[in-house]
């Protein structure tokens, strides 16, 4: 069901749009993805591969894409400050450390200290989307402060 939803829901959301936007000879499509795709994790075996899925097909379907005006593309972003991360630092905190409040700890490692904020994301989307990125398709582009090239993981 998740794997329906995630992935085949993607596409055939997109599918729909992409008609409608080749019609009008213009148009952008987005996906927010994670960077599951390219830290592959055992224990997350179905979104690491949903990921990597959502992550192909804004480079194949936006390689050829620019021929019908419309740009497809990606943003992978890294850790962000959203209820569930706050959520698993604390859970994980208590767990480990004792102590829900000591979460902070858990993103010590994350580039500048923190995970990324949500207008930080925010901000690479509109971007990617107005014609100041005209020529951007088929790409993901990965928003984690560097963290991804560096290694290692989030515990």
């Amino acid at each position: 069901m998740e794997w329906d939803l995630k992935v085949l829901g993607y596409l055939n959301v997109s599918r729909a749009y992409h008609a409608a936007m080749q019609k009008r000879v213009h148009g952008v499509i987005i996906k927010l993805t994670g960077l599951a795709a390219d830290r592959l994790d055992a224990g997350y075996i179905a979104g690491s591969s949903g990921n990597a899925g959502l992550s192909a097909f804004p480079r194949t379907l936006g390689s050829s894409s620019l021929e019908h005006g419309i740009r497809v593309l990606a943003v992978s972003p890294g850790a962000v400050e959203t209820e569930r991360l706050v959520t698993l630092m604390r859970t994980r905190a208590a767990d480990r450390l004792g102590d829900a409040k000591r979460r902070r700890e858990f993103v010590n490692g994350l580039p500048l200290g923190n995970p990324a904020t949500l207008e930080e994301v925010a901000n690479v989307v509109v971007f990617a989307a107005s014609d100041c990125a005209s020529y951007m398709s088929g790409i993901v582009i990965t928003v984690d402060g560097g963290r991804n090239a560096r290694g290692g993981s989030l515990t």
